[in-house]
């Protein structure tokens, strides 16, 4: 059988300052089974933190930003998207593909510090 690909993505959300503070991990659960329903697969989700917006949105100007960490075909990330999109705590999302880390680069091999008269020498030497 042909397994379907499945690609990590990361989840931005804001969810309203409505939300007391007590029931928001029952939102961001929600959001967790939201993902897993719609094929999310790896589910990680960040708890969120209160956070002033540069601008309102929704005439808010204060709210807790989130991260989820999911897996996801493209079917199931359509059925995600459109989900969330009906879900009225939250004001706004994003979901981006995850990418890897970068690697890290090669250090540098250190550079000797010379001496006046061998940097001197070297030059004259040319």
């Amino acid at each position: 059988m042909n397994e379907i690909e499945k690609r990590e993505y990361e989840l931005l959300y804001f969810i309203s300052p409505e939300v007391p503070e007590d029931k928001l991990d029952s939102e961001v659960a929600e959001l967790g089974k939201i993902i897993s329903e719609n094929s999310g697969e790896n589910v990680r989700l960040n708890p969120p933190e209160q956070k002033r917006l540069a601008y309102p949105i929704k005439k808010h100007d204060q709210v807790f930003l989130g991260l989820a960490y999911f897996a996801a075909d493209s079917e199931g990330l359509n059925k995600i998207k459109k989900t969330l999109s009906f879900h009225k705590k939250l004001l706004r999302f994003l979901i981006v593909t995850a990418d890897s880390k970068p690697a890290l680069p090669e250090p540098k091999t250190p550079i000797q510090p010379q001496t006046f008269e061998q940097k001197l020498e070297n030059i004259l030497n040319r």
